[in-house]
């Protein structure tokens, strides 16, 4: 039910726009490519190098021109003063695990599920899809015979299937792995010139097909001819970043305005949850009949959730935050990251903005900007997987962050 993204194009030599260490990828996701790049910064609203409305000059997330100073005002230190009390209080309780594969010049994770992880790692200069059982000594290489590249962004609730994309004969295609790199299913569709699934779930895997030269919100069935174009009419962009089997989640463009939008399947079948007085917005993940992703509001991107209507978005921006946005859920508890204090920060939430938890506090001291891309349980222990900067190499790596399940809502 966890998404994330990835830097196929920049394999395929198609540049890197921006500042020395980011790295832009035309299907308008980030990933760490050789160096540390933030991920996050467009927020979905760019794609192929080109800017949508919404979201101001300096939110630029992939080759963005971000102000840190600007960010790191007195009221974000103000806000992570009042919360620092509760990350002292709860550190001895989560613990970190390295990912990062031995000889990798680059990895991150972007889902979990039934004690198993996935993500990518670089080798050689190539993105290598990857799955790991707990452990960086554990990873297993998804990269199917004859790819050029691959990334692997989601894991089924069932532990059996993942999701991501693959360069095959110089396309850069969705794909569906069963746990093996021989396992590897080719979903890009007929006509397509670029494809990429986030999402995987109930024998689903959702994403994005570029059709005619637009980003259209893409849902399969296994195979590339299931293929089903979510793009609502009037729509100039959509994608689809998560999915739970039944219902699909993302955003569409209309007006000019993106949307944070809900899908059942269907293109006509669609509900919008931009909330009232945004000014753009994108849903990012789906769990138990709520959405999580973000809303910019009063200039503001704001981590927020939704209970299947615009009118139930709920605003989970910690006080003192001055950006942050929901990435991963499951049933009670979400994931994603803030930023705060100067630097991006892995977070989890359980359902309202008093209930974060900064993982970053819980790193080594020598890691900076982190975020977090998946969130699991066994029933026992929450475990997220994300990635963050190891400031002594400069590059960005897979880590495993395991705590304690949030308390379960009053009656």
């Amino acid at each position: 039910m966890t998404r994330g993204g990835i830097i196929l194009g920049t394999i395929l030599g198609r540049g890197i726009p921006g500042g020395p260490n980011f790295v832009f990828e035309d299907s308008e996701r980030w990933v760490m490519l050789r160096t540390w790049t933030p991920r996050h910064g467009d927020l979905g609203f760019l794609h192929g190098g080109d800017r949508e409305g919404g979201l101001p000059e300096e939110e630029h997330f992939m080759g963005q021109k971000r102000s840190y100073a600007r960010r790191a005002s007195s009221l974000a230190t103000l806000g992570l003063i009042l919360v620092a009390a509760t990350a002292r209080e709860v550190r001895a309780q989560w613990s970190v695990t390295s990912l990062h594969p031995p000889g990798a010049t680059g990895s991150g994770g972007f889902a979990g599920s039934g004690g198993k992880q996935v993500g990518f790692a670089v080798f050689g200069g190539v993105n290598h899809a990857v799955l790991w059982s707990g452990t960086a000594a554990s990873w297993g290489d998804l990269n199917p015979v004859g790819a050029a590249g691959s990334i692997a962004y989601a894991f089924g609730a069932d532990g059996g299937q993942q999701a991501g994309a693959s360069i095959v004969g110089g396309v850069q295609g969705a794909c569906l792995w069963s746990g093996t790199a021989s396992s590897w299913v080719n979903l890009h569709p007929a006509g397509a010139t670029e494809s990429l699934a986030y999402a995987v779930d109930g024998g689903q895997q959702a994403g994005y097909a570029v059709v005619g030269g637009l980003n259209h919100a893409s849902l399969w069935s296994g195979t590339a001819a299931s293929w089903i174009d979510l793009n609502p009419l009037g729509s100039t962009r959509s994608f689809v970043y998560a999915a739970d089997g039944a219902r699909q989640v993302g955003y569409a463009t209309l007006g000019g305005v993106p949307r944070a939008v809900l899908w059942n399947g269907s293109p006509v079948a669609w509900v919008d949850l931009s909330p009232v007085g945004s000014a753009a917005s994108s849903a990012r993940a789906i769990a138990g009949g709520q959405q999580g992703g973000f809303a910019v509001i009063g200039g503001v991107t704001r981590g927020g959730l939704w209970s299947g209507t615009a009118a139930s978005w709920v605003d989970v921006n910690p006080p003192g935050a001055t950006e942050s946005v929901i990435l991963a859920m499951r049933t009670g508890s979400q994931a994603g990251y803030v930023f705060a204090g100067g630097k991006y920060r892995a977070s989890v939430w359980s359902g309202g903005a008093g209930t974060w938890v900064d993982l970053s506090a819980f790193l080594p001291a020598w890691f900076g900007d982190s975020f977090a891309e998946g969130v699991t349980s066994d029933g026992t222990l929450l475990y997220v997987t994300g990635e963050a900067v190891n400031t002594l190499s400069g590059r960005g790596e897979a880590v495993l962050w395991s705590g304690p399940l949030p308390p379960p809502p009053c009656a």
